[in-house]
């Protein structure tokens, strides 16, 4: 079977910048529009222009509530076949009460189940979308198959026949007529038809997080010193560690659909407008919120000036996340092989004049986090996990070295500081980041340039 392709498209966003005046945004909502056939991408670009037009949650909105009408994941009898399992049947209350299984946590205690579990476990069941949304067709009913398989989940004492009412008034004698003659087996569906839907709630809850940002013109992945004004198409200027689609576009740019090919940053961007009415003797500056104070009482200061000059700034700041060893707190801690560390992100700050006028001055500010740059794990299931360092000294030197070597390319000069406590669970691993450090250092460097190297125990000198 030949899985279907879909095309991203972006349905909603924000403005949260402009640069130079060139526009920022963040996604707020996409759509995943099936290309199998014209009518099925017909269908599925009108149905997300109708919700446009009513006003429905989107996003990370919508997934908070996607439960009710579509999750298949947490109410299945057996999560090998969630479309299976989500069938119309009521629970006899006298067997809830002495129920123990999940069906009284579901059904009767209800538990974080509660907004879907009356969808789920009641004769009215899906409306006609719902039940599309889920790849069910109006006439399948649990069959005595699913039934059995759900027996095996219970206790043996505890039944699906024992709690579950699975018959609709009247099919009874139409059951039994069935039961004579041969009985056509249900369908079964591939694992790709059953992680479809799984897939595509990801892939929308994941583009719709608030975390990715885009401009049509500007190059994001560039911090201000390094951008150009070059001509070539924005994809062929992105940065390739911080282009997180990079791949999903890939097809646009082999076929040379490259209008279609619009490079996303995760991350954070971010600005803030601002005005300092600045005084004769610069003892009385003050330093004003347009969004906050009036304009008219921005021309009358308190202070000697009778003449006050008024400047306006912006204050950019833009997170840039490494598509390389990215991953959750923990699950992901470290470096490999190739020198690249879990969780690189490069942050700019950036002081502007609000009109970007080239003649007058903008500053950068640049900074740099990582995990440590050594081979160690840390396990997720503890308050505060003990580092696990593995690999041996020559391959952890390699890759150390290597990590330093590809930062000093690309930026220069280093000053390392390490953010963890002397006196906690990580000391150890702060101590042989110091220890490598120094055998660096000792070692010539990078570029025959030492690497400065600091402690700063973060929670304790910001505290509070």
């Amino acid at each position: 079977m030949v899985a279907t392709k879909y095309l991203i498209s972006i349905t909603q966003r924000d403005q949260v910048a402009q640069i130079r005046g060139k526009s920022v945004y963040s996604i707020k909502d996409v759509t995943l529009i099936p290309l199998s056939s014209q009518s099925d991408a017909e269908e599925a670009i009108v149905a997300a222009g109708r919700a446009l037009k009513q006003g429905k949650k989107t996003g990370a909105e919508a997934a908070e509530e996607s439960d009710v009408d579509d999750d298949a994941d947490t109410a299945s009898v057996n999560d090998d076949t969630p479309d299976e399992a989500a069938k119309t049947f009521d629970a006899p209350e006298s067997s809830l009460k002495k129920s123990t299984t999940f069906v009284k946590d579901v059904v009767q205690d209800k538990g974080r189940y509660g907004r879907f579990a009356n969808r789920w476990f009641s004769k009215s069941g899906w409306t006609a979308s719902g039940r599309k949304r889920q790849g069910m067709s109006e006439e399948e009913q649990l069959t005595t198959e699913q039934a059995k398989e759900a027996d095996k989940v219970l206790p043996k004492d505890e039944s699906v026949s024992d709690t579950l009412d699975v018959s609709e008034p009247g099919d009874s004698q139409q059951e039994n007529e069935e039961s004579k003659g041969t009985q056509t087996p249900p369908k079964t569906k591939s694992n790709i038809q059953n992680l479809t839907p799984r897939i595509l709630r990801s892939a929308r809850l994941y583009f719709s997080s608030s975390s990715f940002f885009f401009s049509y013109d500007h190059d994001l992945s560039a911090s201000l010193q390094n951008s150009t004004t070059s001509t070539l198409p924005l994809w062929k200027r992105f940065d390739p560690l911080f282009f997180w689609n990079r791949n999903l576009l890939a097809p646009f740019i082999d076929a040379g659909h490259t209008n279609f090919a619009l490079p996303l940053l995760q991350g954070f961007v971010g600005q803030r407008a601002f005005s300092i009415v600045q005084t004769e003797s610069g003892e009385n500056d003050q330093v004003i919120d347009p969004s906050d104070i009036p304009l008219q009482d921005m021309a009358e200061p308190k202070s000697e000036s009778t003449n006050p000059v008024v400047k306006d700034f912006f204050l950019t700041l833009i997170s840039r996340r490494s598509v390389k060893r990215a991953g959750l707190r923990y699950l992901r801690r470290g470096i490999d092989e190739d020198g690249m560390v879990a969780n690189y992100v490069e942050t700019e700050q950036i002081l502007s004049p609000q009109d970007w006028d080239p003649a007058k001055k903008s500053y950068s500010l640049v900074q740099l986090r990582g995990s440590i740059p050594l081979f160690f794990s840390q396990t997720p299931y503890s308050f505060k996990p003990i580092p696990v360092m593995f690999g041996s000294e020559s391959t952890i030197h390699t890759a150390f070295k290597k990590h330093f070597e590809k930062v000093a390319a690309r930026y220069g000069d280093i000053q390392a500081t390490s953010l963890v406590d002397k006196h906690g669970t990580e000391t150890a691993i702060g101590q042989a980041y110091e220890d490598t450090m120094k055998w660096l250092n000792e070692s010539g460097g990078t570029n025959g340039k030492k690497i400065g190297f600091e402690w700063f125990y973060f929670h304790k000198e910001c505290g509070g």
